[in-house]
């Protein structure tokens, strides 16, 4: 580094080649993660980059109460673009009116109002390929993070477009600040793109209640329900969603 008062001296070639010199030493500086910003500013700009929205919620982690026996835990990922969101939004909204579950949790509402809504979201075209499910049967021991974590992985991995320019912002029920952060860094760990983990709450996302809903479908499918049986396997043959 030139101390100014030895840049000030300098004549005006100098005082050129001190700043080329500079400018140099401050473009070498930039980090790996200033550049990746850049490149999707730049392919943004392009109109290249896909958002991506990923909305999560589980069944079954609050459930098991036996130290030793199997229990299931589902994790269900509704991902939309962003060009496809607001209206899914919208049809859910629809869909929860229409169905008399309204803004409830799959495990608040009747079942019959619960069924309808699902049948609502199967039939509809918009759905098509909009969830991934993955389902554990584990002991008590289970990581419960984790497999949300992979789970969420083979959803964005199943939904990111083929030129792999994206980014994708992540809404999780009721996830806490600091899990936020632990999360995007294991994510980013697998090579997912995130922008941010956002906390959400099923009250105020009608997505949220979507994977809310699916995720209890397919636990009381799993347990041998058979309504839920049937509507989950006519889920899986429309191409609702992907069992992960």
């Amino acid at each position: 580094m030139v101390p100014r008062e030895k840049f000030l001296e300098m004549p005006n070639t100098a005082h050129n080649d001190a700043s080329r010199s500079a400018r140099r030493c401050h473009a070498a500086c930039l980090s790996l993660s200033d550049l990746r910003m850049a490149a999707a500013i730049l392919i943004l700009m392009a109109g290249k980059l896909v958002k991506l929205y990923c909305y999560v919620d589980e069944s079954g982690q609050h459930t098991a109460t036996h130290p030793t026996k199997e229990h299931i835990f589902v994790v269900a990922s509704a991902v939309f673009q962003d060009d496809r969101r607001e209206i899914a939004e919208e049809l859910c909204l629809e869909f929860e009116n229409a169905s008399g579950k309204r803004r409830r949790k799959w495990n608040s509402c009747g079942r019959e109002s619960r069924m309808t809504y699902v049948k609502l979201v199967i039939e509809h075209e918009h759905f098509r390929n909009a969830l991934s499910i993955s389902t554990f049967r584990m002991a008590t021991s289970i990581d419960y993070d984790m497999r949300t974590i992979l789970s969420i992985t083979k959803a964005i991995v199943a939904h990111r477009p083929d030129h792999d320019e994206y980014t994708s912002d992540i809404f999780i029920d009721g996830i806490s600040r600091t899990k936020q952060t632990e999360y995007a860094n294991e994510l980013r760990k697998l090579g997912v793109r995130v922008r941010r983990i956002h906390q959400a709450r099923d009250e105020s996302h009608a997505l949220i209640r979507l994977a809310d809903a699916f995720a209890g479908l397919v636990r009381e499918a799993e347990q041998g329900q058979e309504e839920a049986l049937v509507c989950r396997n006519r889920a899986q043959r429309k191409g609702v969603y992907a069992a992960t």
